[in-house]
């Protein structure tokens, strides 16, 4: 039977457009320079006694820092972001705790090939248990992450508690987990905020995430940041999850086999994940806490992280 329909009409019907019309935005000679500043950082984060490698795991690259003694603590930063986010923390965690902090697939130096069915959140989570679990052989390690990171973290957690009958961490630190299923003013609200297609978005995004520090990016970053973002991975990560958005959030009832202790930060200003999804997880998560600061936005580590590390020390 033929199918009536045209190339314009079947795209308008898709969440995603076709290969065809994949487009990066921005400059590249303008993400070069972002990369040339993130060597700068990961050379400033190795002075603080880290070591930085790049480990090859079931055909991909993972970009990993480790550093410090104590007990085992594992890093996972949120969505279009990299393990940098954790830096100004770093000095104290070094201190208590032996540090692996990870770019999570398809971030910053942990590239990942650019087909579709690899950018999924929850075949991501589960590649990040076993690289922890089976790649560095780390026992129940303490978690800490920030955004999507927290939501990478239940999803590993619970694969493995199902399929491989493993406790993955023993205790959970998350700030601001975006993990539960949203309605759908919600969904677009944060579409249009964390998919940027030019320049002005950017500068948009960047002042919901913070709400006192908001940076100010020259054109040059604004631009980088662009053609980063518009890439064809993130692109797909950005598609899967809309179009299988109950595959990728929980619903409050799912939360309750989280059997692990679960602590929650938040920014009482944070207008990306508001505090109102934090009470919700803390009543769906049975052995959770959360803790707020104020005034402080989704950017919690930038704004407040002094406040944070004695907060997160004084319950890790």
């Amino acid at each position: 039977m033929a199918i009536d329909a045209s190339p314009s009409t079947r795209q308008e019907n898709l969440l995603f457009p076709e290969p065809e019309h994949l487009e990066r935005k921005g400059h590249w000679w303008a993400a070069r320079l972002l990369w040339l500043r993130r060597i700068l950082i990961g050379r400033k984060i190795q002075s603080l006694g880290m070591s930085a490698r790049t480990l090859s795991y079931e055909g991909q690259d993972f970009r990993l820092y480790t550093g410090g003694s104590g007990k085992a603590l594992v890093l996972l930063h949120g969505f279009l972001d990299t393990s940098h986010v954790f830096r100004r923390v770093l000095p104290g965690l070094l201190r208590r705790f032996r540090v692996y902090m990870l770019d999570l697939p398809g971030h910053g130096e942990s590239k990942m090939p650019f087909i579709r069915s690899l950018w999924h959140l929850p075949d991501i989570s589960a590649t990040v248990f076993r690289f922890i679990h089976h790649r560095l052989g780390l026992e129940r390690p303490e978690l800490l992450s920030h955004s999507m990171g927290g939501l990478v973290g239940l999803h590993a957690s619970l694969f493995a508690h199902r399929y491989h009958n493993v406790e993955l961490f023993e205790r959970m630190h998350m700030i601001a987990p975006g993990a539960l299923l949203l309605s759908p003013e919600e969904r677009e609200v944060l579409r249009r905020r964390f998919f940027p297609g030019s320049r002005e978005e950017v500068r948009e995004l960047f002042s919901h995430l913070f709400y006192s520090q908001v940076p100010e990016l020259p054109n040059w970053a604004l631009s980088g940041l662009l053609y980063e973002w518009s890439a064809p991975g993130f692109q797909y990560l950005a598609a899967n999850t809309l179009e299988r958005e109950k595959e990728v959030f929980f619903e409050p009832a799912a939360l309750k086999k989280v059997k692990t202790r679960v602590d929650l930060y938040w920014g009482q200003e944070d207008s990306i994940t508001p505090l109102g999804l934090g009470k919700k997880l803390k009543k769906s998560i049975p052995h959770s806490r959360l803790h707020t600061f104020s005034p402080a936005g989704h950017g919690l580590l930038q704004e407040r992280p002094g406040e944070f590390l004695d907060c997160f020390l004084n319950n890790a």
